[in-house]
């Protein structure tokens, strides 16, 4: 979440640059500007989105079944 004080600077940026790993924003090259991020948003996002990050569970789903059928 980005401080709602801020908002009107986001509004008038010319450019944005989001560093998701370091949960920054600059707007027009200027100081970082800090959001929040919870990891598993973070993990979407970086990984490419939901359905490859449930991809990524199949073999563990797999292996949770087989056991519990045993």
């Amino acid at each position: 979440m980005i401080d709602p004080a801020q908002l009107d600077r986001f509004a008038a940026a010319k450019q944005a640059t989001i560093d998701v790993d370091n949960q920054t924003v600059r707007l027009d090259g200027g100081e970082p500007i800090r959001f929040e991020l919870d990891e598993l948003r973070k993990a979407f996002i970086v990984g490419g989105g939901f359905l490859p990050y449930l991809a990524s569970k199949i073999d563990k789903v797999r292996q949770w079944e087989a056991a519990c059928r045993a």
